[in-house]
């Protein structure tokens, strides 16, 4: 699997049946990437409409942070 790289948020969109964005868990993942910045190591995955399936979480830290999306594209 290939894992991508962007900074263009817009691209991704909530897939239905996701779970709200918590705003606690938000915030305890925004203290630790600035600690130990692992988002690299953790891609996103997302489908091939670019629906987030897993890392709605990791993707607002990255958006909230200015920092870049890592993501892997499944079918």
């Amino acid at each position: 699997m290939k894992i991508l790289e962007t900074t263009d948020y817009k691209i991704f969109k909530k897939a239905t049946g996701n779970r709200g964005v918590n705003k606690r868990m938000v915030e305890r993942l925004v203290s630790s990437v600035t600690r130990n910045n692992l988002l690299q190591a953790n891609p996103i995955i997302v489908n091939e409409s670019m629906e987030v399936i897993d890392g709605q979480h990791r993707l607002q830290v990255a958006r909230e942070m200015k920092l870049p999306v890592y993501y892997i594209i499944v079918k």
